[in-house]
């Protein structure tokens, strides 16, 4: 489940992300508007689809109750999520050639999601950076912890051991079998079990 609800009231303006953007609220006679309307490239209707998919991306990184004292900060995470996809959506070839704002953008948006990481972690909103929780590192299921071949904690397959491989002449077999599977869990270096 997103962390943001449908209609959030820390939602940004398209004013919101005009400011972060303004340089790029022309109309069709290149002067600067100051915010994205029906006269500039995106639109202020563009502008908002990009702000409802930049609401969906930060909601998977917020927590469902995070303090109200972190509103203006989620709303600004989120104004800065779409102002990258417009960058990245309308102006491409400048993107590439840096010639674009989009990496600055991008650096404040990833300064401001760990500082706000940070702060969510130190309020103890839902324990969250706990482990378990969203913002901390969690276990992830490895190839034999899912089919319930791991006998040792930190033993991982390693695809460079020929014995690992696949036998390329076996076309996909649905459901799986055994033998069907990724790889084997040689190590590759030869090394000895733990």
């Amino acid at each position: 489940m997103s962390g943001l609800p449908d209609t959030p009231p820390y939602r940004p303006s398209v004013a919101d992300v005009a400011a972060l953007l303004r340089a790029r609220t022309k109309d069709a006679e290149g002067r600067e508007v100051g915010t994205f309307n029906d006269d500039t490239r995106p639109t202020g209707t563009d502008v908002e689809l990009h702000i409802d998919a930049a609401l969906s991306l930060v909601g998977i990184q917020v927590p469902a109750d995070f303090p109200v004292t972190f509103t203006g900060a989620v709303s600004a995470l989120v104004a800065y999520r779409a102002a990258l996809r417009i960058e990245k959506s309308y102006f491409p070839e400048q993107v590439r050639s840096d010639r674009s704002a989009y990496e600055q953008l991008r650096q404040e948006y990833v300064d401001d999601l760990q500082a706000l990481t940070d702060a969510l972690a130190a309020s103890g909103s839902s324990e969250y950076g706990s482990a378990g929780s969203r913002a901390h590192s969690e276990a992830t299921p490895t190839y034999l912890s899912v089919y319930g071949q791991l006998p040792f904690d930190d033993y991982w397959p390693e695809p460079e051991n020929a014995a690992n491989w696949q036998d390329p002449f076996q076309p996909p077999r649905e459901p799986p079998l055994p033998e069907d599977l990724p790889v084997g869990d040689l190590p590759a270096s030869g090394a000895e079990l733990p």
